[in-house]
């Protein structure tokens, strides 16, 4: 379920928003100062993050400054909450990183409308981290192969098995490498591109065996 953090201290706002979202299928934590929010969102504790500018101990603007600081690579999409006299302090949040701000008063539909957008980006970053570490790992796995004429033909026969649903048997003497082909096919065969969101099916369009 998709977490959303809310850091405020006035405690009827809390619980208005938390309503308000959970009614929408998200599920809501509460902070009510900057210094429990600051923790919470360096714990990765939530997807998206509501947090108010004005605060009782530290503001947005501190609480920004400490994570760029702290974790200048977080991806939390973080959406400022203010009044329309503070919006000058909000856009220099936004210059520390967070991802758009809401001015009181706000009605549903703004809010619900920035939060699913801001969670859409947050889905959407994740998803090219992963492709790129997948890719990586394809360009480590290669790599460790090699690069010889005779490696290239192999790699160029995997591509052309690798989609398709014929079983393949890898042949060759103890030490070769028949595994790291094996894996190879699999990691590029639509199996292996879906095994992480669908490790409970035992059913794949591909079987190596090495002999």
């Amino acid at each position: 379920m998709n977490r959303v953090l809310i850091v405020d201290d006035d405690v009827n706002l809390q619980k208005r928003l938390s309503e308000i979202l959970e009614k929408e299928g998200y599920q809501t934590i509460s902070a009510g100062n900057g210094k429990v929010g600051l923790s919470k969102i360096q714990a990765n504790v939530a997807d998206v993050v509501l947090l108010d500018f004005m605060l009782p101990d530290i503001d947005g603007i501190t609480v920004m400054q400490s994570l760029k600081k702290s974790n200048p690579e977080l991806k939390t999409p973080i959406i400022m909450i203010t009044a329309y006299k503070g919006i000058k302090n909000v856009i220099h949040a936004m210059k520390l990183g967070a991802y758009d701000y809401l001015i009181k008063p706000f009605d549903n539909d703004e809010l619900i409308l920035t939060v699913k957008k801001a969670m859409r980006t947050h889905y959407l970053e994740k998803k090219v981290v992963l492709l790129q570490n997948r890719l990586n790992e394809h360009l480590l796995e290669e790599k460790k192969i090699g690069i010889s004429p005779a490696i290239k033909k192999v790699l160029k026969q995997v591509s052309l098995i690798s989609p398709t649903n014929m079983n393949v048997i890898i042949q060759g003497k103890s030490g070769t490498g028949k595994e790291v082909f094996a894996n190879l096919i699999h990691k590029k065969s639509q199996r292996g591109r879906n095994s992480a969101a669908f490790a409970e099916r035992k059913t794949g369009r591909h079987s190596a065996a090495c002999q």
